[in-house]
């Protein structure tokens, strides 16, 4: 089942690296258009919604509504631990090998001292969070630039870049490594626990315009806004 996993994974990545290559669209005064598959993905952002709907988001009401507000953060915080993983390689392939040194330090106190993450003892301590992913690599290699929007059946908005970077990071993570029970279940209470933290936006959503628009743009300026922070992270010191 966790080849299925993979699979499936990688299989809805691997369309954005196909979509890439000759759909490349141009606004008329030249500039590169952030969404060249919007036909494509008006109908992928539509079947998200309806599974949001139907199963997900209801899910993640009960979700948040029963789980206690300190075992939420122990949650978030042992997935945010884990998440520190693929970022040992991004920054060597990055080249911020000092970023990795204070990043293995960082993972290392929170796995001990903070109980496998359940802990942030790290940040207690005045070590910061720093978070790489390959999308972040691909886009530092490419000079800051940023690609295409692309929504992911399920996984929701990504970009060509950070989709792909999704498939390199999770075979860079613990859990292709783990049992299927274990991955299958970290991986359901993870999906609520990141549903549950959108539910204020809901409404937003929902009374906007058109919702696909304001789903992308805010995306795409959020991923604008992490690249521009990764181009000038060698001008912050490691663990600040």
């Amino acid at each position: 089942m966790r080849k299925k996993l993979s699979k499936w994974l990688c299989g809805s990545l691997a369309l954005s690296t196909l979509t890439l290559s000759g759909c490349m669209m141009h606004k008329p005064d030249g500039t590169v258009n952030d969404d060249p598959f919007e036909h494509y993905n008006r109908v992928a952002f539509a079947f998200n919604m309806d599974i949001d709907h139907l199963v997900i988001g209801p899910v993640a009401k009960v979700y948040d509504k029963i789980t206690p507000a300190p075992l939420k953060t122990g949650i978030q915080n042992v997935f945010a631990n884990i998440d520190e993983i693929p970022t040992f390689p991004n920054d060597f392939l990055q080249g911020n090998f000092r970023y990795m040194v204070v990043d293995v330090w960082r993972f290392a106190i929170n796995t001990t001292l903070g109980i496998g993450g359940l802990f942030d003892v790290a940040t207690r301590l005045g070590i910061q969070p720093h978070i790489e992913t390959f999308g972040l690599t691909l886009a530092k290699w490419r000079g800051g630039q940023s690609a295409p929007y692309f929504v992911i059946p399920i996984l929701g908005p990504a970009t060509v870049q950070t989709g792909m970077g999704y498939a390199a990071d999770f075979y860079m993570s613990i859990w292709p490594y783990l049992s299927n029970l274990t991955t299958y279940s970290a991986w359901g209470v993870r999906l609520l626990d990141v549903r549950a933290q959108y539910l204020p936006a809901d409404k937003l959503i929902e009374t906007s315009f058109d919702p696909y628009v304001f789903v992308r743009d805010a995306y795409l300026q959020r991923q604008t806004q992490k690249i521009a922070d990764n181009q000038n992270l060698s001008k912050i010191p490691p663990g600040k």
